[in-house]
């Protein structure tokens, strides 16, 4: 038994050794040539996006070709990338400061688009590194982007003409459904001019759509029966307060309004939702005497809105830009 495992323990042993001879083998017999003019001396080309990478052999004995391709993909990438320029949606937001540079930067840094359809035009070894060149034609890679950009093209204008049909109904909750569908539909190409011609003239898609969810949600109006809510024996200290949510003369339903008020528990905040004919009762009661200057306070709430399989945080972020009417009434 004792001999059987020392057999093993060699044979172990002896398996490691060859790895590692395998790796040092393979590294010196790579045979000596020169350089390729592209080594070192990154080519330029009109007909082609070019991408180089290499990689040390030492620093990454096993993985030196796979970090290499890796690399050449990225470098191919950034001169395809389109930055930020000229009339775009993302150069016309008027949001949060800290937003608006934060997410304008993540879109012209990175690309969501998967590389396609390239090809390899050289490589090159030493013992000491790895290169790899690669090329994409780019009338081919224009012609097929510009197919993928009429199709969302396309499909944001079907989403906004529906989404205008919405807001001409005052039906606010699918409009702004249809309108950030519309706008997410062209999120690859924020960092791009989207022009559009209709029958109004030329517009710039992805502005007007954002427009119009701006337009819409700043016309919301919030109206209340009452000037001054009164306290008293008469009305056991309660007092219903009516408010009516209306777009363009026309009810909201679907709409949640906030309400708040000092309480003598402490500051609460309350809501309701717009009902068909765009009303939602308020109930004021329990209030702070102590407070000398007591107000209720009602406003539209936009969050409710925020389409679910959308990206949220960019949703947010667009809110920022949008005002609603805030009713104060004096208590």
């Amino acid at each position: 038994m004792k001999n059987l495992l020392v057999i093993l323990m060699l044979v172990f042993v002896a398996g490691c050794s060859k790895k590692k001879e395998t790796v040092s083998a393979s590294r010196n017999a790579t045979v000596a040539t020169p350089p390729p003019e592209w080594v070192g001396n990154r080519p330029h080309s009109s007909a082609y996006y070019i991408g180089v990478g290499s990689c040390s052999k030492f620093a990454q004995p096993y993985d030196f070709q796979t970090i290499a391709k890796k690399n050449a993909l990225n470098d191919l990438a950034s001169e395809i990338s389109v930055r930020v320029q000229g009339q775009t949606f993302l150069n016309s937001l008027e949001v949060n400061d800290s937003f608006s540079e934060e997410f304008i930067s993540n879109v012209s840094t990175s690309t969501d688009e998967k590389i396609e359809d390239y090809e390899v035009a050289g490589s090159w070894e030493d013992k000491n590194e790895y290169w790899i060149y690669y090329r994409l034609d780019k009338a081919r890679y224009q012609a097929a982007k510009a197919a993928k950009k009429s199709a969302a093209m396309n499909m944001a204008n079907d989403f906004y003409q529906k989404g205008l049909t919405a807001e001409g109904e005052a039906n606010v909750v699918v409009a702004f459904d249809l309108y950030m569908r519309a706008l997410f539909a062209l999120k690859e190409y924020w960092n791009e001019s989207n022009e559009m011609l209709t029958d109004k003239g030329k517009i710039f898609l992805d502005n007007d759509i954002f427009s119009s969810i701006q337009r819409m949600c700043n016309g919301i109006q919030l109206q209340s029966d009452v000037s001054k809510v009164t306290l008293n024996a008469a009305n056991t200290y309660k007092h219903a307060v009516g408010l009516t949510a209306s777009y363009a003369g026309k009810p909201v339903k679907g709409m949640t309004v906030n309400y708040t008020y000092k309480t003598s528990g402490d500051d609460k905040e309350f809501s309701g939702m717009t009902s068909e004919e765009g009303k939602v009762p308020c109930m004021v009661s329990n209030v702070d005497y102590s407070a000398s200057s007591n107000t209720f306070q009602a406003q539209i709430d936009l969050q409710p809105l925020i389409v679910a399989d959308l990206d949220r945080t960019v949703q947010e972020g667009l809110l920022k830009s949008f005002k609603t009417e805030k009713r104060i009434i004096p208590i």
